[in-house]
């Protein structure tokens, strides 16, 4: 299925409070950066909670440790696997997020 091209090189920051950062996947290089997109539709915060146990949030903490992204690494993303720059998005960039 070929991309929407309106949304094929674009990233909306929906990330909201402290802790943002930048990397491959994210970067003004690859993408347009929309870093105040338009608030959820239906009137919510777009924002999900979840209430866990003491013990789930350890296990749940430990895995978002090792999982974490590479900030160093411009590998190629799902997305840029179907688009039609391919490889031209492979960009290294420190460049921070606008």
């Amino acid at each position: 299925m070929p991309p929407i091209e309106q949304y094929s090189n674009v990233y909306y920051n929906m990330s909201a409070g402290e802790g943002d950062i930048c990397g491959s996947w994210n970067s003004d290089e690859n993408f347009e950066y929309v870093a105040d997109p338009m608030p959820a539709v239906d009137g919510g915060d777009s924002g999900a909670s979840v209430m866990l146990p003491s013990d789930q949030a350890v296990d749940v903490t430990s895995l978002a440790t090792r999982t974490a992204s590479d900030r160093s690494l411009n590998p190629t993303t799902g997305v840029e696997l179907g688009s039609t720059l391919g490889e031209a998005n492979q960009l290294q960039s420190d460049k921070p997020c606008s």
